[in-house]
């Protein structure tokens, strides 16, 4: 009994990496990351912290799903899915101050085709973009410390080539 559990435990840890499967399980990051950002966001934290959190949660998704350590085959595609999440985090987050804005002034359907079309108008001012230049670098910063172990594996499949 205990020789067949034994051969079947060897059988999973030999089996192949599942690049899909760690994929998918590292997207699970994108949906949380956005939440958590646009929460801290609205407390007034400093949000751009997130950006590390998914970065570093995107990556060890990965590992738990795909059974490989190294995460050199879907380095590009895992790098890909932590920069869409945070930038859609850091989109999700302008869109809740433009909600309070709008809201704030008597203003309530958060679906309307007025808020979406204030968001556009404020989305294509530069001076809006000026105001978040800080919060861009920040999460730039923190994104890429996360991120590290992505990019150091990136570089060493580089030197190899």
């Amino acid at each position: 009994m205990q020789t067949k559990a034994k051969a079947k435990l060897e059988s999973i840890q030999a089996a192949p990496a599942n690049m899909k499967r760690g994929l998918l399980f590292a997207s699970a990051v994108t949906p949380s990351g956005i939440i958590a950002w646009v929460i801290l966001w609205q407390m007034g934290f400093i949000a751009s912290l997130v950006a590390f959190g998914v970065a570093y949660g995107a990556t060890w998704l990965y590992k738990k799903g795909s059974g490989e350590q190294k995460i050199s085959k879907a380095a590009y595609p895992l790098l890909a899915l932590i920069i869409a999440t945070i930038v859609l985090a850091f989109l999700a987050g302008m869109i809740s101050d433009g909600w309070s804005v709008y809201s704030s002034d008597g203003h309530g359907d958060f679906w309307s085709a007025d808020f979406w079309s204030f968001i556009a108008a404020n989305f294509s001012s530069g001076d809006l973009w000026s105001q978040y230049l800080g919060d861009i670098f920040m999460s730039l910063v923190f994104g890429a410390i996360g991120a590290g172990g992505v990019i150091m594996e990136l570089a060493r499949k580089q030197n190899s080539n």
